[in-house]
């Protein structure tokens, strides 16, 4: 999966205006989309990421069939979502 990659979210906004991310797609090399569940929420935080405000999610989710932990961040001012990192 490349990283720092663009991906279609579904999230949810709660009533005191949290930002919760619950499933993503990504396209893979071969131009197949997966689909992935977020399962839990270890961190969330605002960080500047190259002068940029956005919002950096530690997550833990099944992809492929092994427990995976990763990085997704929210880019506030162009409301994007990136895959930043694979950690395991």
């Amino acid at each position: 999966m490349p990283l720092n990659q663009p991906v279609q979210m579904l999230s949810l906004h709660d009533v005191d205006g949290r930002l919760q991310p619950l499933r993503f797609r990504y396209e893979d090399e071969r131009h197949v989309l997966h689909t992935v569940s977020i399962q839990e929420i270890l961190s969330a935080k605002e960080i500047y990421y190259a002068g940029i405000q956005g919002l950096q999610y530690l997550c833990r989710a099944d992809i492929s069939h092994r427990e995976r932990l990763f990085e997704l961040r929210y880019l506030i001012k162009s409301h994007r979502w990136i895959l930043s990192r694979m950690i395991l």
